[in-house]
């Protein structure tokens, strides 16, 4: 088995609330831009769909 890292030791004693945050974290809200475009790329596509109906 492989030793534990210090980021394994760090997710073990971490708090729920320390969880989380690190959850929140994610690429996407460090980057607001890309997730912008990929919204408006599926509102574009769920409306053309949904007008070819």
């Amino acid at each position: 088995m492989s030793e534990a890292t210090p980021k394994d030791h760090a997710r073990q004693t971490a708090s729920t609330q320390e969880l989380l945050a690190s959850l929140e974290e994610t690429p996407l809200q460090r980057h607001p831009e890309v997730f912008s475009a990929i919204h408006a790329k599926l509102t574009e596509t769920l409306t053309r769909e949904q007008g070819e109906r």
